[in-house]
């Protein structure tokens, strides 16, 4: 019942998890059934606050719908909206802030005809002070496809690309996460790649929650003989 609801849900979106001409989709995805698919993408520990955090919603303009950021005192929000060749479209933030701290991002998923948003997306940010000569290209990008907050009991997918060839691997601590239950961890490697040779791919998390509530996922990179190298972390929230 739960899953039928999710679907309904789903429909103020431009499509559905694992649909047939999704070309991530694969066995193990038909196995959880993930409503929700976050792609994340980062480099090194630590982000300048004139760096920019890239976060990537699914926008339904078609059916009436459409995000609405928030004011958030000391964050600076570029707007952009991506559309594919199969009528889908995404809108686009480039997040920076005008000074090092702890933000959070807010965006209301709203619909023409209401007051009142269909799905309310927060996503926690933190900068360090800022750099001379900040990268143009974005630090972590955050791209959600289905529903960004999906129902407690849900399953949400996260994505990230790993490098065992040079020796790194990614790891995750779920010690402290309470309520946020990690289902299982996938290793897609690339096409062609084998074990043997520690070939690059695709890492895989299936997470879900009973609870309502909003959940830190954090990953780190490393060799696990010395400190991490690289780290991310992504709010996850069940409605």
């Amino acid at each position: 019942m739960v899953f039928t609801c999710v679907l309904l849900l789903a429909c103020a979106f431009s499509g559905c998890i694992g649909s047939d001409d999704d070309d991530s989709a694969d066995n193990t995805t038909d196995k959880y059934d993930p409503v929700t698919t976050v792609n994340v993408q980062k480099r090194g520990i630590v982000l300048a606050a004139n760096e920019v955090i890239q976060i990537i919603l699914p926008e339904n303009a078609a059916g009436g719908y459409l995000w609405i950021v928030s004011d958030i005192d000391g964050l600076i929000v570029e707007e952009s909206v991506s559309a594919s060749e199969n009528g889908s479209r995404t809108k686009v933030f480039n997040v920076t802030a005008e000074r090092a701290g702890y933000y959070i991002f807010e965006a209301l998923y709203i619909h023409n005809s209401r007051d009142f948003p269909t799905y309310t997306f927060t996503q926690g940010l933190d900068y360090a002070s800022p750099i001379a000569d900040p990268p143009e290209e974005p630090g972590l990008i955050m791209d959600f496809a289905g529903i960004p907050t999906p129902k407690a009991g849900s399953i949400i997918e996260v994505r990230a690309r790993g490098n065992p060839s040079t020796g790194y691997t990614l790891d995750v601590q779920m010690t402290h996460k309470s309520h946020l239950q990690l289902l299982d961890v996938q290793f897609i490697r690339d096409e062609g790649g084998n074990e043997t040779d520690g070939s690059d791919g695709t890492y895989v998390w299936y997470l879900t929650s009973d609870v309502p509530g909003t959940y830190m996922f954090d990953v780190f990179m490393s060799t696990g003989a010395e400190d991490p190298t690289a780290l991310f972390y992504i709010d996850l929230t069940f409605t």
